[in-house]
């Protein structure tokens, strides 16, 4: 065969892999306006601004067949018309039946239409050059004379891309509307069906991103996850971004509908939950759109969210909205949820994204950690709502508090103290308690590694271990034999025995008598030795410490300070509230009348913060009006104190109902604080009169006395302000009342009213007093012994101790 003539049928090679290359981006191509045109005429929308111009894609096009089809120098370029002229007329007669009409004299002055696809069929053309197409030589020919006859029959190849072409688009619109079927059943099947949402107007389009955020996307989203069973955080890893190994790898998200993971978030949205409500809220927004990926973004963040919280549906990865470094070695326990957007983050970074998330942030609030927390749940499944939503949130995230999430017996003891103890500001004695177990269970593991539980604690062979992990948690020193925190022994002593019978209990419900008679041997060992070994020490230890105990009460002088400061600044604060509300004067008024009812009652810190407006309201008077028999046969002095002072009953400790005795000045101050509550941003559910505005940031509802008796203490000028604080003002009132030498049942009016027994006011409360053995005691001892210089008649005693 002539060289000649294998140049030739190279040269008409080469072009039609140029014309197949022309061809797979027409494919390319007319597929998106075919979708485009499919989607919004089966919409019925208008879709104006999405038709695509491909103008200056078809530029891009003749530039590219100038420079590959008909800008070629060959000798042999009449033999080369000759298969252009076979090819092209087939070519061009099935592009106009798909609205792509091209110029048989010039490729370059073609025009193209938007109204239908490229039919397909580039399968024959690469049935025709070969699985190589791509890589055929355009430099040097080969002896291609096998092919010759294959270049004889292209027309007829060529020709057969009609049939294929419309068999093709039938395939295409029948694959669409199968799409369409399967979508919406599934769609059907797992939420429910649905309404497609279609914009109504331009102005529904154009809604900002704030306004999307803001509001509730659908009740599919609905973030509360509370009775899904909770996850094992310990079992679960955060992907790195890059790994050495394998290097970048591409982030799946969890899709909310049908529960995968997916790649193409948004895509994997539109084409298999199209139907659904939230989805239909940004498909009709153009890609790029600031609305469109905050949509987006809500619905992938919940998806997470569900997957990171749901132990039926993690997979053993926690999906973070930022993946760490692989040197950072970051756990899922250093991952926080957000409560507003619902995204996982580092607890380094948590901050500084609230501020952006939260619209209404407001500086100071530190509870986006606590409200993370109950969101995510990570505690063992047996827990309680309140165990849940309420102590373990607000514990320290430690390694103690780690060691408390996931152990049975110790969640079902907190099980039992939120059942005993339903009050809000009990949670503190509930989380100390758990707090101390968490100690006591980590010390006894340093010393026995076999212990892997607290149930497991309860066996005969571990009492020994038992006793010297007590001793490690009480602080003992073997040398002086002291116990330095005599507390935590007579406390872990009365916990491991309720920690067994719960233990206990449980055997019976597994039938599990081997277990059972290990704990009964345990207790068995404990009752017979603790109270001899450790709780007499510790008895000792606590006497000890308080007979050395030096009490300094507070005197007469910095009492009336304290009160003089206290009282200036409410009236100050109530002049300012006189003429319009005023938050620094509403808080002042708050802390002032707050000191004063402590100065006047004497009643414990946590009885007077926690009063409520219920109880406010239930006020007792004695006057003409109310009780007017009682008050017509009482003294004058009596009815002129009586007309002072009103009283009302609150909540004491263990229950006891104690009263309280309220001025009348105090009365119009707690009104001026109740008249502004709304003004001051007080949340409407918060019950307290002492109540804390929603600028704060407090872990209660309620202002802490504690710390304003601190406070004002230091600035009213008294001598000693560590005396003023209000234990010591209780038992100011309890030993001044014993030098004033008072009846017996006077001093049982008094106990009562301070809420505690009259052997408790008489041992606890009433400090010794040197005064009355020096001056009295000393007289009966030296006339015992016959000291006639020092026997004087009772009458003439110095009674001055009195005054």
């Amino acid at each position: 065969m002539p060289k000649a003539f294998n140049e030739d049928i190279c040269l008409g090679q080469r072009l039609l892999r140029d014309i197949l290359t022309l061809w797979v981006f027409l494919e390319k191509l007319t597929i998106l306006i075919k979708y485009l045109h499919h989607v919004f005429i089966s919409k019925g929308s208008s879709y104006e601004g999405y038709l695509l111009s491909i103008d200056d894609s078809y530029e891009a096009l003749q530039k590219k067949s100038k420079s590959s089809l008909f800008n070629r120098q060959n000798s042999n370029v009449k033999d080369c018309s000759i298969v252009i002229s076979k090819t092209l007329p087939a070519i061009n007669n099935q592009l106009n039946k798909s609205s792509f009409r091209i110029n048989q004299n010039s490729l370059i002055d073609s025009e193209i239409s938007v109204e239908s696809s490229t039919p397909s069929g580039a399968s024959e053309i690469v049935k025709f050059i070969g699985d190589e197409w791509q890589n055929i030589s355009s430099v040097s020919p080969k002896n291609v004379s096998s092919n010759v006859e294959q270049i004889k029959n292209s027309n007829k190849i060529i020709n057969n891309m009609q049939d294929s072409h419309s068999n093709s688009l039938e395939r295409n619109i029948e694959s669409n509307i199968t799409e369409d079927t399967v979508s919406k059943n599934d769609t059907d099947n797992t939420l429910g069906a649905s309404s497609n949402y279609i914009p109504s107007s331009i102005n529904e389009i154009n809604c900002t991103a704030e306004q999307i955020c803001n509001e509730n996307m659908s009740t599919n989203l609905n973030f509360s996850n509370n009775d899904a069973p909770p996850v094992d955080i310990r079992d679960v890893y955060v992907p790195v971004s890059k790994n050495e190994n394998m290097g970048y790898s591409l982030k799946r998200y969890f899709c909310p509908y049908c529960k995968t993971l997916q790649k193409k978030f948004a895509r994997h949205l539109e084409l298999k939950h199209k139907n659904i409500p939230d989805v239909q809220k940004f498909i009709h927004f153009p890609k790029g759109n600031k609305e469109r990926r905050v949509v987006i973004e809500k619905i992938r963040k919940y998806g997470n969210y569900l997957h990171n919280t749901d132990a039926d549906l993690n997979t053993g990865i926690l999906i973070s909205c930022r993946r760490p470094q692989a040197k950072f070695q970051s756990t899922a326990e250093n991952y926080i949820c957000c409560h507003h957007c619902k995204g996982f983050f580092s607890r380094r970074t948590l901050r500084m994204h609230y501020k952006k998330c939260n619209p209404v942030y407001e500086k100071g609030r530190k509870n986006q950690l606590i409200k993370g927390k109950q969101l995510m749940g990570y505690i063992q499944y047996r827990a309680n709502h309140v165990m849940r939503r309420k102590i373990m949130p607000a514990l320290r995230d430690d390694n103690i508090s780690r060691s408390i999430k996931y152990d049975e017996l110790i969640i079902l003891f907190g099980n039992k103290l939120c059942d005993t103890y339903t009050l809000s500001h009990q949670y503190d004695m509930i989380r100390n308690y758990l707090r101390l177990l968490g100690r006591f269970k980590l010390t006894i593991k340093e010393i026995n590694n076999k212990i892997s539980d607290f149930a497991s604690i309860f066996q005969p062979e571990n009492y020994d271990d038992v006793i010297k992990a007590v001793k490690i948690c009480a602080n003992y020193d073997s040398e002086s034999q002291v116990f330095q925190t005599p507390y935590n022994v007579t406390t872990l002593g009365t916990i491991l025995k309720k920690c067994a019978r719960i233990q206990a209990a449980e055997c019976i419900k597994r039938k599990d008598i081997d277990a059972k008679k290990a704990i009964e041997d345990f207790m068995l060992l404990f009752d017979n030795d603790y109270p001899v070994t450790i709780n007499k020490k510790v008895l000792e230890d606590r006497a000890n410490k308080r007979r050395t105990k030096q009490i300094i009460l507070p005197s007469k002088s910095d009492i009336q300070k304290l009160h003089t400061y206290s009282k200036n600044l409410c009236e100050e604060a109530m002049k300012i509230l006189q003429k319009g509300f005023d938050l620094n004067a509403w808080k002042k008024l708050s802390d002032g009348t707050l000191i004063l009812l402590q100065l006047f009652n004497r009643r414990r810190a946590g009885e007077l913060e926690r009063l409520t407006i219920e109880n406010y309201k239930n006020q007792e008077t004695i006057d003409q009006i109310f009780n007017a028999d009682i008050f017509n046969n009482i003294s004058e002095d009596s009815q002129k104190q009586a007309k002072q002072f009103v009283r009302i009953v609150i909540r004491g400790k263990r229950g006891r109902n104690v009263p309280l005795l309220l001025h009348t000045f105090l009365i119009s101050d707690i009104d001026i604080l109740l008249k502004y509550r709304s003004e001051a941003a007080v949340n409407s559910k918060n019950k307290y009169v002492f109540a804390v505005p929603r600028t704060s940031s407090p872990q209660k509802g309620y202002i802490r006395a504690c710390n304003i008796m601190r406070k004002f203490a230091a600035n009213c000028g008294a001598l000693v302000p560590t005396s003023l604080r209000g234990t010591m003002l209780r038992k100011h009132l309890a030993t001044y009342i014993a030098m004033l030498r008072v009846e017996e049942n006077q001093v049982s009016d008094v106990a009562n009213f301070m809420g505690h027994d009259k052997q408790i006011h008489k041992d606890v409360y009433r400090v010794p007093n040197g005064l009355i053995d020096i001056t009295e005691v000393s007289r009966l001892l030296q006339a015992a012994i016959g000291n006639k210089e020092n026997e004087e008649n009772d009458q003439n005693r110095d009674q001055s101790w009195v005054s």
